[in-house]
């Protein structure tokens, strides 16, 4: 795979010779009806507007480890040390990173150091139109190859080495920083309320991203529903084809001519490749089509990670769904709740008229066929309420910022959701102030500076969004 930053900064050369209408344009969607979509119908009230992550320094992502560390973004020039004997083959190390998924640069990681991608392991996925930091561990790592590591989208730090390596959910939350910008300059004293009013925690719900909302087609949930089904060939077809809530002319276009070509794997690889970063796993798909036709089943785990969110997507929308109901029925709820890839997913009625109406009549059956290994855990619950802790809310000229950490398991994003009617994307709203702002400066805790410097080439508005 090619270097997934070269491909992004090759691509926005790309773009440019497209005109402004190409790219601009998208239906405007109701923020409610997206909601709908993924299963959240409750009434939050009436909630001022707001846009999330015009540019990635708007939306900053520090994780805090098991014993409490905050893994921060700013950048360090110590190089890594050669291990003190045989017996550490572990190297950890925080990785801080722009415009990739934790995915991305893994597989980046990987192939810079001429690793296996299972020898590179995270506690948990970041976002991706944001600078975020985490700890990472490489087993078997060349600590020379790792001093000459040169990418334009991320950097690693604060080396030692050791013994194991980090498993998935090995960390205790995250801390945020985001800029919310709004339409008008809202009060001090509407901002104190809404934070008091939330202060014993908010609903966790599973939101957009959990369903592939930044790319505007938050249907994560459909194609897991489809691969439950065993349907392989519609599920692939969905990924490379569909438009969903995504209008941007563009890719449309791409998308059309994707489907009229469909069965076609090396024309698909060619019409992907007008935008070989937006269009990066469709384009792995159809190559691996070309090798293997028909194997639909295969072509979806060329990404065994983006593979997995899209069933655990429709356990998501179903849990989404039975917490609406819990509360717009006034039910009792429960601090925790089965997730659908527990065995006692039985219990919620929600969950079980759904997968009747869908048709998948043997869960555990076509999970072991799918995945070849028992999934069903009894770890696989949500909580229903996730705890917050403001640590800083500044209102600022149009927008706001806030600093917060969150406990494992709960979306910055979801969050935000009860404050404010949430935007991304494009087409970008005229009330949108573009000007830069640093939101630790505003907060009084720091500079974003050291990072920009190393990620100059990162840090602009985002014309499209990857899928």
């Amino acid at each position: 795979m090619a270097e997934t930053s070269n491909l992004y900064l090759k691509e926005q050369e790309l773009i440019k010779q497209y005109p402004k209408d190409q790219l601009l344009a998208r239906r405007n969607f109701v923020v409610e009806d997206l909601l709908k979509y993924i299963g959240i119908t409750v009434d939050f009230g009436h909630l001022p507007q707001g846009y999330l992550g015009l540019y990635h320094q708007d939306f900053l992502v520090e994780e805090v480890t098991t014993d409490g560390r905050l893994i921060d973004i700013l950048p360090q020039t110590a190089s890594c040390p050669a291990p003190a004997d045989n017996q550490n083959k572990t190297l950890y190390a925080d990785l801080v990173k722009v415009g990739l998924s934790t995915v991305e640069s893994s597989q980046e990681l990987a192939r810079l150091l001429d690793l296996p991608l299972e020898k590179i392991s995270y506690a948990g996925i970041k976002d991706k139109v944001a600078i975020t930091a985490q700890q990472i561990s490489i087993t078997d790592a060349d600590y020379q190859k790792i001093n000459q590591l040169k990418t334009k989208a991320m950097f690693l730090k604060n080396y030692h080495w050791g013994q194991g390596n980090i498993y998935k959910g090995k960390l205790r939350g995250n801390q945020f920083t985001i800029i919310i910008r709004t339409p008008v300059t809202l009060g001090q004293g509407w901002l104190d309320s809404q934070l008091e009013r939330y202060r014993d925690g908010f609903y966790n719900f599973y939101y957009l991203q959990r369903f592939g909302f930044v790319s505007a087609r938050p249907f994560g949930h459909i194609i897991g529903r489809l691969i439950l089904q065993e349907k392989y060939e519609a599920a692939v077809k969905m990924f490379m084809t569909d438009n969903n809530f995504q209008d941007v002319p563009l890719l449309n276009q791409i998308r059309n001519q994707a489907k009229e070509n469909f069965g076609n794997w090396k024309k698909l690889e060619e019409i992907f490749s007008q935008l070989p970063y937006t269009f990066g796993l469709e384009n792995e798909m159809a190559k691996y089509l070309q090798k293997s036709p028909k194997d639909y089943s295969g072509a979806i785990n060329v990404d065994l990670d983006r593979f997995t969110l899209w069933v655990y997507g429709y356990g998501s929308y179903l849990f989404n769904l039975h917490l609406s109901k819990l509360i717009n029925e006034k039910r009792k709820i429960p601090k925790r709740l089965p997730l659908l890839l527990n065995s006692k997913y039985k219990q919620i009625d929600t969950y079980v008229e759904n997968l009747a109406n869908d048709k998948i009549t043997d869960l555990e059956g076509v999970l072991k066929r799918i995945f070849n290994k028992e999934i069903m855990r009894p770890q696989n619950t949500c909580a229903t309420v996730a705890p917050i802790k403001i640590i800083a809310a500044r209102i600022f000229n149009k927008g706001v910022v806030l600093s917060f950490r969150l406990p494992l398991g709960s979306y910055a994003t979801t969050f935000l959701s009860h404050l404010f009617l949430l935007y991304r994307g494009l087409p970008l709203a005229e009330w949108v102030d573009q000007q830069r702002y640093e939101s630790k400066k505003i907060l009084g805790s720091g500079s974003l500076e050291p990072v920009e410097k190393i990620f100059k080439d990162y840090l602009f508005n985002q014309i499209l969004e990857s899928s």
